[in-house]
């Protein structure tokens, strides 16, 4: 696997059973817009729900999926969290955030990084299937302002989209 590639998970079990299968650069981190601080982090049962934001109309929507952990987390920006590892962030030009209502807080968090990158690829929402995630006006009007453009969605009836939303860059576009 390439080592311009970094995987980050809020949930430690998760980390240990990737670098245990040989992936390279896992960390267990919760990404959102300030450092240091502590926050509640909802682990689900289906693992893949889990956020910092609690379930909103996601319990109706997925009334199989419940929390069944909660844990006080510790915050990083993606900034911060380039510079404490000694990443630079011009070597990583796409970002994948799908972190379950949260990815608009990431973002802000790695404003100085944005710059870097050429394409996005982001969960969304249009519905609060998580209580105070950002919906997706809001967030198209931030990465707008920052020179990207939507090229597709592909929305759930649930509310949100079933793979994720490319998001590209008016930059010329490398993936390795």
């Amino acid at each position: 696997l390439p080592t311009q590639i970094i995987w980050i998970d809020a949930i430690q079990h998760e980390v240990n059973l990737s670098t245990y299968k040989g992936i390279p650069n896992v960390f267990c981190n919760v990404i959102s817009d300030t450092d240091n601080e502590s926050v509640v982090f909802y682990k689900t049962n289906n693992v893949q729900s889990s956020s910092i934001l609690e379930l909103g109309t996601h319990r109706q929507e997925h009334p199989d999926v419940f929390v069944v952990e909660t844990t006080q987390m510790n915050t990083i920006t993606i900034d911060s969290f380039f510079s404490k590892n000694g990443f630079d962030a011009r070597n990583f030009n796409f970002w994948n955030l799908d972190i379950q209502g949260a990815e608009y807080k990431a973002l802000l968090g790695g404003i100085a990084s944005l710059p870097f990158v050429d394409a996005l690829y982001l969960e969304v929402n249009s519905n609060e299937l998580y209580k105070g995630c950002t919906l997706l006006p809001e967030l198209d009007d931030f990465l707008t302002t920052h020179g990207f453009t939507r090229n597709k969605t592909i929305m759930t009836h649930h509310g949100m989209n079933r793979h994720t939303l490319p998001y590209k860059g008016l930059r010329n576009f490398k993936c390795y």
